[in-house]
């Protein structure tokens, strides 16, 4: 049972990801073409940005996870388990701290 609670915890995470991912394309294509130029409308674009790039890593997470489940034997998980502590993780949390700081200016 908890196998199959994670595969659909994983194959909703990639789902909804992908929504986030299409919502901030659309937000910075809405913002950049009605921009009056102010400092609000280009933070919020900084801010679509950033998370377009913190969704990136999890979304790479997940479809890495997903793949190894359903091919193991191409070791695509080992690559994953090298990269992932010295490069995505530290990305991930310099990636976090930039959105609650770009969200705190825009306050």
């Amino acid at each position: 049972m908890q196998v199959f609670l994670r595969s659909v915890i994983r194959w909703a995470s990639l789902f909804i990801g992908t929504i986030g991912l299409l919502g901030n394309f659309t937000s910075i294509y809405i913002l950049s073409k009605h921009s009056d130029g102010s400092r609000f409308c280009h933070l919020l674009i900084v801010l679509a940005y950033v998370d377009i790039s913190y969704v990136t890593i999890d979304v790479l997470h997940v479809v890495l996870t997903l793949w190894d489940k359903y091919s193991p034997e191409r070791g695509v998980l080992k690559l994953w388990l090298v990269f992932y502590p010295h490069l995505f993780h530290p990305c991930s949390m310099i990636l976090q701290t930039a959105m609650v700081i770009i969200t705190v200016i825009l306050r």
